[in-house]
């Protein structure tokens, strides 16, 4: 017989690896990577996912094989969507991020395990919200009115949002594939324009039944917030000033509204198999507070993944089942598209953090008179200076998100070369927001109460045939058609009510109401369809000279009827230099060295809805007809038959590379990138002068460009027995430039109409507060990347300390870039014996940010109204809200986002536990900026603030999380 341990680089034994002899399956390594068989002659192969495959003879005992390849290297498997490839085959651009590899810490969502570890991928926090969305972009952003987030496929489940991937505990992801170039993402078509993140969740392996528990508790406080004055300068001035406004107290109103949070996290999971079958489940469990009041998430979830093999393993049966079920306390935003919402009435300037900042310090918190109709708190009468202690307090927002998940794939060998495939998915998130406010909050003495409820189904089924063959020893085929059909459909309902007088009963029975708001109840359904047929082929010859060439056609019901259907081809080649003839004397210190060059056309209609292509007809404003109010019947929105497709064009050259013995590899990129016919709404954007026959239209018009440079690196700088240390990092540039906005549409009978601007820029992000209404700072400008900051310049003080500006007309204004020159990352992984550790740093430089919150703070003239201040306004002397260039500030920052070490305990090999490693680890341990805001990662989800701090920034947080994994 034969027997031995398979081990990997390291010496560590490998369980669950295959043993087979003459391609049929004779046993799997045990947890200590030792094996047995019988087989007494020829060879012995040894294969398991994620490292390539081995050989060894049979006839011996005591046999070591090493499975020396392991993720991380160049053999590594790479998803590159309806199926994977050896990374070295690759010809696209595509990042790998694998679960060793991720940030460590407070770490309940993929996007924050990513942070900071692909070139050109910035994902950008949305400050400590429990239930903020970060907003990840691939390559700059390419879409002005469409959806800029990248296309999440989970286990081959396409998500309709990025934000649904907070559904999966990141303890639960096993990698990350990023398909950044159009040559790598023109396979998913429509879908693909903004990049594809492609996630591979854990799966069971063969071998005994294996328990693991994860664990972590965190404990959180705010980070930073604006300097205001404190209640002492400010009791001086009104000293000076107007000694009645000074209200007796000293009160910290943002402390007041701020606490530690807690976060506790737990999940199980349970896996094993055999050669015919494996299986995955696991439950997590974990409950958020936020650190401002009443904020906060809880969140339990389930999965289930299992794999059957059957019919002489030729049927290969995979089922995937994941459950979330989250209960989330919102913040109060103002008009928050995302919350059940109506602080001050729908006026967006009034949060929770615009009070604190503005609330007179020497104010108290409580007022416990018998005749105060506020609830024990004290309230001010005046504008936007609201008790913020009361508003988080008194208002009941919550909310409760069920997402179901569940996908299957069968796969059956028609031949030795030939497979069948059929995979399905079923999706279904269902969300109900519940909003009560008191007959005691300041804002609704009436009550006020709203519910809604929000479905979103998703179906996705293809199914297709790939060829794979070897055409004598040295041409690599590889073939793939697939035909797929996509559906979204979504619902909601809403009601609004007042006249609540019995607070203790809040939302439940919204019958005791007096009024139903005008406007409600409302509700609506849509649904839309793409349907796409797609085809993929590799070759590589002698695993020298690579080529892919994929074309892909979708139709989508989104889109007029002229121009539905658009096709989406791409062409990528590459070519291992280093394995040629001519380069054998190089091999002393180029290890390896790889050429790639891509080409691809993608689509983007994520920007428009289900109607946007179709004529909506709805009541207008009333009239008096003969006597009788009469409400005509109007249109809302054209028809636009010609509506079509987004399309984004990219080139990408790349090289990778390692060299001297592989203590240095890498890969560096450039691209261009070109988006045409951009999709958006004349309405939103004022192209035209456009009569009510034209409202709401959709129309495809203009440009973006985007060009950058990608490079990232990695080294093993020591590599001793006990000691080793591991370093990498990424930098990415990227310009944009919008290119233009003309565009064309149709009138309510379908005739073709041209839209031009006389002018050359769109008014586009705003920033508001008190005297500022909803001012533009930011503009759509030809020859300008998106955003940019146009403003009066500040051009000093006069004799009387008063604040200038150089002109009020705009073609006198100065620009300012809010986009970053660039982005990077760099990261320290040492290991001593069996302690381990991670340092993530993180920065971008180049961008400036419009302060919006200053604007609005470094105002002396607030004194005299009995409202706060920033700490340095009275010298400043601002006496109004004054938008200029003095508010324009450096974005640039460097942050160590995260840092940790961990020990693995070691453990008698008789233990029933297997492993066991416990860490701590800080989150945003510290920032390096010039930066005056609240934080210079300022929230990008609607590409329209880009570059903006408004005075609505839950703050970030600090935080220290000890954590432990158990292996049984």
């Amino acid at each position: 017989g034969t027997s031995g341990k398979v081990v990997n680089k390291d010496g560590v034994g490998i369980p669950g690896v295959t043993v087979s002899a003459n391609g049929k399956a004779l046993t799997t390594t045990d947890a200590n990577g030792k094996f047995s068989t019988t087989v007494t002659s020829g060879k012995l192969s040894f294969t398991s996912i994620g490292y390539e495959g081995a050989t060894a003879n049979a006839g011996s005992d005591n046999t070591e094989v090493l499975l020396a390849v392991q993720v991380g290297s160049q053999a590594e498997v790479v998803v590159i969507g309806y199926g994977s490839v050896r990374r070295k085959d690759v010809t696209g651009s595509v990042g790998k991020v694998t679960s060793a590899n991720f940030n460590q810490g407070a770490i309940t969502n993929g996007l924050e395990a990513l942070q900071g570890k692909v070139a050109g991928v910035a994902i950008t926090p949305v400050g400590g919200d429990p239930n903020g969305q970060s907003t990840i972009r691939i390559r700059g952003i390419g879409s002005i009115n469409g959806n800029a987030d990248p296309l999440v496929v989970v286990d081959g489940v396409q998500l309709s949002e990025a934000k649904y991937l907070n559904d999966i505990p990141p303890s639960e992801i096993e990698s990350f594939d990023i398909l950044k170039d159009a040559s790598a993402t023109a396979i998913y078509g429509s879908r693909g324009a903004n990049g594809v993140v492609l996630v591979t969740t854990k799966k069971g392996r063969n071998g005994q039944a294996k328990v693991e528990y994860s664990s972590f508790i965190t404990s959180e406080k705010v980070a930073n917030t604006v300097d205001l004055m404190s209640a002492s300068d400010v009791k001086s001035y009104f000293a000076a000033n107007n000694p009645l406004l000074d209200g007796g107290s000293n009160t910290n109103w943002v402390k007041a509204i701020s606490r530690k949070g807690f976060t506790h996290s737990h999940t199980v999971s349970v896996s094993g198999g055999t050669d015919k079958f494996n299986y995955r489940g696991a439950l997590g469990y974990y409950k958020r507070e936020g650190v401002l009041l009443n904020s906060g998430k809880e969140n339990i979830n389930a999965r289930l993944a299992v794999e059957q093999k059957a019919l002489n393993n030729k049927l290969n049966i995979q089922l995937n089942v994941i459950y979330n079920t989250a209960n989330k306390d919102y913040i109060d935003y103002g008009s928050s598209v995302v919350n059940s919402t109506i602080s001050g009435v729908g006026q967006e300037s009034l949060n929770p953090f615009l009070f604190a900042y503005s609330m007179n310090p020497t104010n108290p918190i409580y007022n416990n008179s018998a005749t105060n109709p506020y609830g024990g708190f004290y309230q001010p009468n005046q504008y936007a200076s609201q008790n913020p202690v009361a508003f988080l307090k008194q208002i009941s927002n919550k909310g409760k998100e069920n997402n179901l998940n569940t996908s299957a794939k069968l796969e059956y060998s028609l031949t030795k070369d030939l497979k069948a495939f059929v995979f399905g998915s079923y999706n279904t998130i269902n969300t109900i927001n519940d909003f009560f406010s008191p007959t005691t909050a300041y804002n609704t003495p009436l009550g006020y109460a709203k519910k809604g409820n929000f479905n979103e189904l998703n179906l996705l089924g293809n199914y297709g045939l790939n060829y794979r063959k070897v055409f004598a020893s040295k041409h690599n085929f590889d073939a793939t058609v697939v035909y797929e059909y996509y559906k979204n459909r979504k619902d909601n309902f809403e009601v609004a009510v007042q006249d609540l007088k019995y607070n203790n009963v809040q939302s439940n029975n919204l019958a005791l109401a007096g009024t139903v708001l005008q406007g409600y109840p409302k509700s609506n359904k849509e649904e839309y369809t793409i349907i796409s047929f797609l085809g993929r082929v590799n070759y590589n010859y002698n695993n020298k000279y690579f080529v892919t060439a994929s074309v892909r056609r979708d139709g989508s019901s989104k889109l007029g009827i002229n121009n539905q259907w658009g096709t989406f081809p791409s062409v990528s080649g590459a070519w291992a230099v280093s394995k040629e003839n001519f380069m054998h004397g190089t091999a002393k210190w180029l290890n390896d060295l790889k050429l790639r060059v891509g080409y691809g056309i993608t689509g983007n209609q994520n920007g428009v809805g289900a109607t946007s292509s179709l004529a909506i007809i709805g009541p207008g404003n009333p009239t008096l007809v003969n006597g009788t109010v009469t409400v005509p019947q109007v249109f809302k929105q054209n028809p636009n038959f010609n509506l079509q497709w987004e399309e984004k064009k990219q080139f990408n050259a790349g090289i990778d590379f390692a060299v001297l013995n592989n203590k240095l590899t890498g890969s560096i990129d450039v691209y261009s990138g070109k988006t045409n016919n951009l999709l958006f709404d004349i309405e939103k954007v004022g192209i035209g002068n456009y009569l009510e026959s034209n409202v709401g239209e959709i129309i495809n018009g203009g440009g973006l460009d985007n060009k950058g440079l990608e490079i990232s690196l990695s080294s093993p700088v020591v590599n001793k027995n006990d000691f080793k240390l591991n370093v990498s990092g990424n930098i990415s540039f990227n310009t944009n430039k919008v290119t233009g906005f003309d565009g064309n549409g149709t009138d309510k009978v379908g005739n073709l109409v041209s839209f031009a601007r006389a002018n050359n820029q769109i008014p586009w992000g705003t920033i508001y507060g008190r005297g500022l209404s909803f001012s533009n700072v930011t503009f759509l400008e030809v020859g300008q990347p998106l955003g940019t900051i146009l403003v009066p310049h500040y051009t000093g003080k006069n004799a009387l300390g008063e604040p200038q500006i150089a002109s009020d007309q705009r073609k006198d204004f100065v620009r300012f870039n809010p986009l970053p020159k660039f982005v990077y990352g760099f990261s320290l992984n040492p290991t001593y014996k069996n302690f381990y550790g991670a340092i993530n740093f993180r920065g971008v430089s180049g961008n400036k940010i419009y302060n919006g919150t200053l604007t609005n703070l470094d105002n002396k003239g607030r004194l005299a109204d009995g409202d706060n201040a920033s700490k340095d306004a009275v010298a400043h002397g601002f006496t109004k809200p004054q938008i200029s260039d003095y508010f324009v500030e450096s974005g640039s920052f460097l942050r160590l986002d995260n840092m940790s070490i961990g020990y693995s305990v070691p453990l008698p090999s008789t233990s029933a536990i297997k492993n066991l490693k416990v860490f701590i680890a800080a989150n945003n341990v510290f920032i390096i900026t010039k930066y005056k805001g609240t934080d210079p990662e300022v929230g990008i989800a609607d590409n329209k603030n880009i570059g903006i701090e408004n005075i609505n920034v839950y703050p970030k947080n600090k935080s220290v999380t000890l954590g432990v994994n158990v292996g049984f």
